[in-house]
């Protein structure tokens, strides 16, 4: 059902008309922030979840190789780089805004993702390392 409220609006250089509009229900359920916290730990457990393995294959492979993934794997490793990196920064920043790392999360998931990722960027940082002193 739609209820109708209405109101006077007045512009620069006209009339005052009516306007009617409706006005809604809020249909859906209300979050907390404690859930909202929870939504957000979830996705990044999910995110790290597929791009910690990525992330460590390309990492090995150039350091192997030399040559990181193939070209076809451009997109994942891309955006699998950006959610290692994107969870030390996350990281990093609720260490300096709270004094504290991240929250261990739902089954101490994030917790141990959250060091995987800082594991991989010290392992990349050896990978590029290795590769140029291998040169």
């Amino acid at each position: 059902m739609i209820a109708f409220t209405s109101r006077l609006v007045s512009l620069p250089g006209t009339v005052l008309r009516t306007a009617v509009r409706p006005r809604s229900r809020r249909v859906g359920v209300r979050m907390n922030a404690s859930q909202e916290n929870d939504l957000v730990q979830w996705g990044a457990i999910a995110a790290s979840a597929v791009a910690t393995p990525v992330t460590a294959w390309s990492e090995y492979t150039l350091a192997t190789t030399g040559s990181g993934l193939p070209d076809q794997y451009g997109l994942i490793k891309g955006l699998s780089y950006l959610a290692v990196v994107g969870l030390v920064g996350w990281s990093i920043f609720t260490k300096v805004k709270t004094g504290s790392g991240l929250p261990q999360g739902p089954f101490a998931l994030l917790g141990a993702f959250e060091g995987i990722a800082y594991l991989l960027i010290v392992a990349g940082i050896g990978a590029y390392i290795y590769q140029a002193v291998a040169v």
